[in-house]
């Protein structure tokens, strides 16, 4: 018995650890969403001062036909809530994940995800199933265009069409946006700036393959979501985009624009 209650002990301590950190983890994304809502809010009313209308809306989708990749902490918030999510909901998410991380090992270009018209795995029904948790970079999604102008190149599969967004607030780009979201876990000690795990943090998740990680059984689904929080590096190189060339002709179609 005596040689029971120390391994007992270790395992709350560690159930303690991964919950303290995943909170962490969701906090420092939503502090971070919620400053980005708020500037894009700002960013609205000056572009209509300006003559200008962002028509982005409930229901416009044609965004979601992008090939789209997150930050770790945009992971663990959305691995959070897909354990709480019924057989249902996972059967779902699943069956798209399967369809569209297909179609990505397939492609070569990032403008040919859009020409496939697949859709992101969590879109339902022209609309996001996760839209209170979605990825800071789809917070970060807008247009100036006329309203149903990104349907429309969607439908004729233009491949301009993954070019025409990305309307961003003042004051952000990538690198600033991965600080924003790595500075306060190097403060609070989780990593220190000579830490390995500082580039694994920097990972571009793929999308479609967390969903697919995640649509399995309650038990699998509570395991790969510690993997998460534990920043497990096969678990993360696993997630990783796929090596995709956004080279040649990705540069020829932001030239003909």
């Amino acid at each position: 018995m005596s040689k029971k209650i120390p391994a007992i002990a270790n395992t709350v301590t560690e159930s303690n650890r991964y919950k303290n950190k995943k909170e962490f983890l969701i906090k420092t994304n939503e502090s971070f969403a919620s400053r980005l809502d708020k500037d894009f809010g700002d960013l609205n009313s000056r572009a209509i001062e300006g003559g200008y209308k962002i028509p982005c809306k409930i229901g416009c989708s044609a965004c979601c036909y992008q090939m789209v990749t997150i930050n770790i902490t945009d992971a663990v918030k959305i691995a959070n809530r897909i354990v709480v999510m019924n057989d249902d909901e996972i059967d779902k998410i699943k069956k798209a994940a399967e369809k569209s991380t297909k179609i990505n090992r397939r492609i070569k270009y990032d403008s040919q995800r859009w020409a496939e018209q697949v859709p992101c795995s969590f879109l339902v029904n022209n609309l996001c199933s996760i839209y209170d948790d979605r990825p800071i970079v789809c917070r970060a999604t807008n247009t100036i265009e006329e309203e149903g102008y990104c349907e429309q190149l969607l439908n004729d599969k233009n491949p301009r069409g993954h070019e025409v967004f990305g309307i961003t607030a003042e004051g952000y780009s990538n690198l600033e946006i991965e600080m924003a979201l790595l500075n306060p876990l190097l403060d609070a000690g989780l990593i220190s700036d000579k830490d390995i795990r500082l580039k694994l943090l920097c990972t571009q998740i793929d999308l479609d393959k967390l969903a697919l990680f995640m649509a399995q059984p309650k038990a699998i689904r509570e395991g790969n979501l510690v993997k998460l929080i534990s920043i497990d590096k096969r678990t993360l190189n696993s997630l990783k985009k796929r090596s995709v060339n956004i080279g040649q002709e990705d540069e020829q179609v932001v030239l003909n624009r």
